[in-house]
């Protein structure tokens, strides 16, 4: 019998980690002989031509089926329900709900009710997985003790693609050390606190000097609004740029031409922008928080204290010190290798070869 694999993803959206590994495995399973389609609610029009409408989902056509938890949604009863065959839970992180009380709503009952199904959801699958040790600690804190952590892929060939001339001509050519942060423009991620370091190193170290805030604000636009107030009441309009959602040839520009990436976030299930940042040469400064420093290694730096002053001084340390520069470079180009396509590949499917005794499968491609 040949195995058959559906991937449910609730919203498969253009560039985010989560919709990336859906599509990575999608493509990883296809290339080795295997039957597989990805089932959402949602679909951005860059990548709805990878998936299928849930409503077309037929549970007697798949022998496997694998679910990518990241909040309370229908597709949760969908896996449940499966009884075809074998049922694997990856599960990608909850934001604490208490995050967004104050933003929306509607995000925050997704995830009060992700939290509350979790274990019973989990409890169905015959193999459950987590993309990061910090993962496998929170399936741990709600009693999910028999986990793997299937490590998120990076796939250095999505980069072979020629950044954006036109931004890396402005960057390059405006003499200014580039600030950059990618990430969707949500609480968790602390943006003021960047925004207020950045302060500190713009208007008392080097006025030549520009952020660039990289990501959508979508369900968030409250909390958009406030990052926006505080670069106007920081005199930081000519400093600070919100360039919203990008391309991937816009992106790679910008992180070539970065001198530093931030991030300040205080809850993270894995963090791939610094992955990408560190493939792309530029040193990390980051929070000591969640998956982050699992995520850095021992590349990157991480700070436990978000005092601006000091954190733009930081700054000034790793532009001005040449020696300190290449070493962080050196050593999150080593970092990424740790999370190489070759390496993932080996780990899914020695993973999806396991029948529900531990056992090999001895189903045929």
């Amino acid at each position: 019998m040949k195995r058959s694999f559906a991937q449910l993803v609730h919203t498969l959206s253009y560039g985010d980690a989560i919709s990336s590994e859906t599509l990575t495995i999608d493509r990883l399973l296809g290339k080795s002989g295997y039957s597989s389609k990805i089932f959402c609610l949602h679909a951005h029009p860059k990548v709805e031509k990878f998936c299928s409408n849930i409503s077309e989902f037929r549970s007697d056509e798949f022998t496997d089926i694998l679910l990518h938890y990241s909040l309370g949604s229908p597709l949760n009863k969908v896996f449940s329900d499966f009884n075809s065959g074998r049922r694997i839970f990856l599960f990608h992180n909850l934001t604490p709900a208490a995050w967004f009380s104050s933003y929306n709503r509607r995000v925050y009952d997704d995830l009060v009710l992700g939290l509350e199904e979790l274990p019973k959801v989990a409890s169905k699958a015959d193999l459950v997985l987590s993309d990061s040790e910090f993962n496998r600690g929170e399936l741990a804190a709600v009693g999910i003790g028999n986990s793997e952590v299937l490590d998120f892929p990076f796939d250095s060939d999505k980069w072979n693609i020629e950044g954006n001339v036109g931004i890396k001509g402005i960057l390059a050519g405006s003499g200014k050390k580039n600030f950059l942060h990618v990430g969707r423009l949500a609480p968790n991620k602390c943006i003021e606190d960047i925004i207020k370091s950045f302060y500190f190193y713009y208007h008392k170290i080097n006025s030549k000097s520009h952020l660039w805030l990289i990501g959508s604000d979508t369900d968030c636009e409250i909390y958009s609004l406030e990052l926006r107030n505080l670069v106007g009441e920081l005199r930081l309009k000519d400093g600070v740029s919100f360039v919203g959602a990008v391309s991937d040839e816009e992106l790679k520009a910008y992180y070539e031409i970065s001198d530093i990436y931030l991030c300040m976030s205080e809850h993270e299930g894995f963090c791939v922008p610094l992955l990408e940042a560190m493939y792309f040469g530029t040193p990390v400064v980051a929070f000591n928080s969640s998956a982050i420093p699992t995520t850095l290694g021992p590349a990157g730096v991480l700070v436990e204290n978000k005092s601006p002053s000091l954190v733009a001084e930081l700054f000034e340390e790793i532009l001005d010190n040449d020696c300190l520069r290449e070493d962080l470079v050196r050593s999150g180009r080593e970092q990424v290798g740790q999370f190489s396509l070759d390496r993932f590949e080996k780990s899914l499917f020695s993973l999806l070869l396991e029948d529900q005794r531990g056992q090999k499968s001895k189903v045929a491609k």
